[in-house]
């Protein structure tokens, strides 16, 4: 059996990580204002590479889990959060 790879893209070469804006709401932003909304396939591909990181506004969380149907979770020493992308 043969693990399924995951090429890194051009744009991903120098990429160090990808930051998902986190909102009180529990879903996830590309930026800190909220304001552009990020799909389960870029959060997914992000996950995937090892790259991604969330920002809840003050703490930054590597995420442990990722599905497409529930989001992402983390994990801040005490207990789990789960967050879900904004767009649909």
């Amino acid at each position: 059996m043969t693990l399924k790879p995951f090429y890194d893209r051009t744009e991903d070469v120098h990429v160090g990580a990808y930051v998902a804006y986190g909102h009180t709401d529990g879903k996830l932003y590309a930026d800190a204002e909220h304001k552009v909304k990020v799909s389960a396939a870029d959060l997914g591909r992000a996950f995937m590479l090892g790259r991604l990181i969330v920002c809840d506004g003050k703490n930054y969380f590597a995420p442990i889990a990722y599905a497409e149907a529930t989001g992402v979770k983390t994990y801040d020493g005490t207990a789990a959060k789960t967050w879900t992308t904004s767009k649909e």
